[in-house]
């Protein structure tokens, strides 16, 4: 093979090296997307650690307050349900699977969502339009729970 022949395939070894970057730059892109998701996560969870959020729960689960005590307020009451607005719109993003969201998330949105204890003084927050993304998510979480009956979900599959 002389010099002239070798230079034409010259485009070859540029095309090859051109792909081989492309798909290390997706596959690294991937990973940090995927770490960025968990960063994320691990976020919301220490939300869920706050001593508001714990005395939403308290409250959805028949806690009792103590006499002449309120055993939690309207403002967590709305600081719950904004945070499962942001789960929601991840889940709504494609940004955290449905499943992933009831495994985590959705016993607690669910039991919020039919606790009447929840909704007492809230301003009407049930049919508030401004709460939408909150129902939807729970009504979501409902239905979804009906397809996994005796905790069959599939939880080798969960990514974020």
């Amino acid at each position: 093979m002389d010099l002239a022949s070798l230079a034409s395939y010259g485009w070859l070894g540029t095309a090859m090296l051109g792909v081989a970057t492309f798909v290390w730059k997706v596959r690294t892109d991937a990973r940090e997307a995927a770490l960025k998701r968990f960063d994320k996560f691990q976020e919301m969870e220490k939300i869920s650690d706050t001593v508001g959020f714990k005395r939403v729960v308290a409250l959805i689960y028949g806690d009792e307050a103590k006499p002449g005590e309120q055993l939690c307020d309207i403002t967590d009451k709305e600081d719950f349900m904004d945070f499962y607005e942001q789960i929601a719109l991840l889940v709504n993003s494609g940004l955290m699977m449905k499943q992933v969201a009831l495994y985590m998330h959705g016993a607690v949105a669910i039991q919020a969502y039919d606790s009447e204890d929840f909704w007492k003084d809230t301003d009407d927050h049930r049919t508030d339009p401004y709460w939408s993304l909150f129902r939807d998510f729970c009504v979501q979480m409902k239905k979804l729970r009906q397809k996994y009956p005796d905790d069959k979900m599939p939880v080798r599959h969960f990514r974020l």
